[in-house]
């Protein structure tokens, strides 16, 4: 049954930080009831190895690929919403059991499923809320457990709790209708009565379809847009708010701009239990969302009902029969298929509807193969988003260059370097946002870019700025100044046309550049200042040695600035106080690659007041030291990270007293650090801050990152392992030892003795650096010797 919370509970055990650490490799695979094996392996590659290289292989080299990737690999696969057991038989021969605690995890609907993929096979079927779980959850989301609640009110709410049959999801959707009501008990018993009426006959969907009646007539098309990304997909909501404002959705008005109107519009879907919150960002926003299966159901036959959406699986895109002109006004195409030649089989689009009214292509499935023949056809064409296609050229393409309705636009080269944007881009004088992905433009950016006044988000591959003629200077032809986002700008070296440019974006918000010119670099940061508005900056110097001069550049930032991040600049730690003088509203500050050179970041009273995520990555920094502070640095801080320092000696005693701390993680960092981290996840708990949490990862071999300890609520790893005595620790290494000796096969003479000790010394640590207690600890050690005995292979000595 849906919405019973089978997805959540999968996603507390893959995301616990246990579970990460103990498997080599993981993967979230969304499946549903018309996934093809294929489609499924090659998401699997793109996932999991990071590569899209899987695109073009058949299933049977797909299959053998994979193999040979998870081979002596420990992996856990999520199937989410698996419906038939034949695909799983199709694609199991992808993962090899090699005995080493691999794991793949379903979620399923049907309860057949588990005796059908392996007589082994660990079923858990979820039970239903009981009716007092249904009334307390209803009561959480409603009043927020205070109980501070009208009686009556709290009456029909459990009436309407009680209605809900003990699904979760209708609980939660109930609760957001109830949250959209005025706080009366005729209203609130007339949605009860509209529930009784349907829950028994119709369930969760009626409490759906209510949702979406109930919603607010300008967030139902945001809502409904939702289902042209592809089900279970994660979806980033910077480029989610841009395609709802092209779509025209979201509108200006005298009152606030279209992008804080977007933020709004999503923050009302997240509360209302439409859209799921996946990851925050760095400043406390929705970074990604996705939507819940069922939610996702009622988008597409919605969308369907009121001529909003088509897709790719849909016949509607493969039958020139249903191809109207008036089922087409203002239509949408998603394309999800593993067949590249999708639009040439609906070329009767094409031929009956030449004055085609699509308005939006986007293009969700990986593909190589793509023909233009479109940008001919669809003549009003609004948004174009073909992120998941890889074009084989180094040239834009020309055929976009004529549908001069376009507002979105993005093309992805890979890694290819491509010649140039071509100077009739500005043609597309509607264009608000170009997305172009690829290694590198080779030529400046074209005059005819900043004369397009409706441009505002500019995200490109490493691109320069063309020296354009003195009358376009001069002349009111600059159209720029409404660009709130940049990047990736190479500023290259120093020359006033870029600077004079650069002052000319009064609007800019969010700002990427490169710097090369090492030794005239700080001059740059003389006019980041003239650019008010700015919000977002990341500086990445290319340099591969620190600068010649000694004389660091003027922070001269603007005053709105949230968040900096700086790569590779060489700054001296000692400008750090500068930069918190400078910034006392910076939220997030993020250092890395040797963004700060010194041993020793000295911190003064009170820097950065209001931050509240660091980052610090690959530095060489040894002690961070505010001794003489009188008020602590980052009074507000939430977040630090600590990644690849590996000379930092500890984490300073005075985060001990900064109680709005919610995480620390280190990754590759010394003992010294990380003890130091422990202490200050004890300290903070004696004083009553039981929702901070501490991650420890350690870097592998193998350059990936594994979690190495997690100090929770419950931590008492320093007890049980100061009570545990050295002699223990050998005895146990010993019978490790014994155990490898007998069991693997290639342990065969005296020679590997060696070897023997230095796997069994791994391994004991390994348990003993996870394990939160003296008996979980032997515990483990226990399983593993006795799971070597179970997969015994015997073996003979050579003598």
């Amino acid at each position: 049954m849906p919405g019973q919370g089978k997805t959540t509970l999968a996603k507390k055990v893959y995301k616990d930080p246990q579970v990460q650490y103990h498997f080599h490799r993981i993967a979230w695979c969304y499946v549903s009831n018309q996934c093809k094996a294929i489609e499924l392996l090659k998401e699997i590659g793109r996932v999991l190895i990071g590569t899209n290289n899987a695109s073009k292989l058949e299933l049977a080299d797909l299959v053998d690929w994979l193999r040979k990737s998870f081979k002596k690999k420990r992996y856990l696969i999520v199937m989410d919403d698996i419906w038939d057991v034949e695909l799983w038989y199709q694609v199991k021969g992808s993962f090899p059991n090699d005995s080493n605690g691999s794991r793949i995890l379903f979620t399923t609907r049907n309860h057949d499923l588990a005796s059908g993929v392996d007589l082994h096979c660990i079923s858990h079927r979820l039970r239903l809320f009981s009716k007092e779980e249904s009334q307390e959850l209803m009561e959480k989301k409603l009043f927020q457990g205070n109980g501070g609640a009208q009686a009556e009110l709290l009456e029909i709410s459990k009436l309407i709790a009680s209605l809900c049959e003990g699904l979760p999801l209708a609980v939660a959707l109930s609760s957001s209708i109830l949250c959209r009501t005025e706080r009366q008990p005729d209203l609130w018993f007339e949605v009860a009565l509209n529930l009784k009426t349907h829950l028994a006959s119709e369930g969760c969907g009626k409490v759906i379809e209510l949702s979406y009646k109930y919603l607010q007539d300008h967030l139902k098309s945001c809502f409904l847009y939702l289902g042209s990304f592809p089900r279970g997909a994660s979806i980033c909501t910077s480029e989610l708010k841009q395609l709802w404002i092209a779509e025209g959705f979201i509108k200006d008005d005298e009152m606030h701009c279209s992008e804080d109107l977007a933020n709004e519009y999503l923050d009302n879907l997240v509360s209302q239990n439409l859209v799921v919150l996946v990851e925050k960002s760095s400043l406390g926003g929705i970074k990604k969302c996705n939507v819940h299966d069922l939610l996702y159901d009622f988008c597409l036959e919605k969308a369907k009902e009121e001529n909003f959406l088509s897709w790719s699986e849909e016949s509607l895109i493969m039958d020139s029969c249903k191809f109207t002109p008036r089922r087409c006004s203002q239509y949408r195409l998603s394309i999800r298929t593993d067949d590249p030649f999708i639009m040439e089989k609906s070329v009767c689009v094409r031929k009956e509807l030449p004055t085609s009214q699509v308005h939006s292509y986007l293009w969700f499935h990986p593909t190589h193969t793509l023909n233009f023949w479109f940008a001919e056809s669809f003549r009003v064409l609004k948004v174009l988003n073909l992120e998941q296609v890889y074009l084989e050229c180094d040239r834009f393409p020309q055929l976009i260059l004529f549908n001069i309705h376009l507002k979105y636009l993005v093309l992805n080269f890979g890694y290819r370097q491509i010649e140039c944007i071509p100077w009739s881009i500005g043609n597309l004088w509607n264009l608000e946002t170009l997305i172009v992905i690829a290694k590198q433009l080779d030529d400046p950016l074209p005059d005819s870019m900043w004369k397009m006044k409706r441009l505002r988000h500019v995200k490109l591959c490493r691109f320069r700025l063309g020296l354009w003629s003195e009358e376009f200077g001069e002349n009111d032809s600059f159209m720029g100044n409404h660009i709130e986002t940049l990047g990736e700008l190479d500023l290259g070296l120093y020359d006033s046309k870029t600077t004079e440019f650069l002052r000319k974006l009064p609007n800019l918000k969010k700002l990427h550049c490169h710097i090369e010119d090492k030794e005239r670099f700080r001059m740059w940061f003389s006019l980041f200042g003239s650019l008010t508005q700015l919000q977002s900056l990341f500086i990445d110097g290319d340099f591969y040695e620190p600068p010649s001069s000694v004389s660091p550049p003027p922070f001269n930032f603007s005053k709105n600035l949230k968040k900096l991040s700086l790569w590779g600049l060489y700054i001296p730690w000692s400008r750090m106080s500068m930069i918190a003088k400078v910034l006392p509203d910076l939220h997030v500050l993020k250092l890395a690659n040797e963004a700060c050179v010194g041993s020793r970041w000295n911190l003064e009273d009170g820097d950065f007041p209001k931050l509240k995520y660091l980052k610090l990555d690959h530095l060489n920094v040894e002690e961070m030291d505010a001794s003489g502070c009188d008020d602590n640095p980052f009074p507000c801080l939430e977040q630090l990270f600590v990644k690849n320092c590996h000379k930092l000696k500890d984490i300073p005693s005075f985060f001990e007293e900064i109680y709005t701390l919610k995480t620390i993680q280190m990754i590759g960092s010394s003992c010294e650090a990380n003890d130091s981290a422990r202490r200050i996840l004890s300290s903070q708990q004696e004083m009553g801050n039981n929702d901070l949490q501490v991650f420890i990862l350690r870097e592998s071999n193998s350059n990936t990152y594994r979690l190495s300890h997690v100090a929770d609520n419950n931590l008492k790893l320093p007890d049980w392992r100061t009570n545990l005595l050295p002699d223990s620790r050998r005895r146990i290494r010993n019978k490790i030892m014994e155990t490898l000796w007998r069991c693997v096969p290639f342990f065969c003479g005296s020679g590997e003795l060696k070897e023997i000790k230095k796997i069994a010394t791994k391994f004991e640590d390994k348990i003993y650096t996870v394990a939160t207690s003296q008996e979980e600890y032997l515990r483990k050690i226990s399983l593993k010797m006795l799971t070597m005995e179970e997969n015994r292979t015997p073996h003979y000595i050579v003598p």
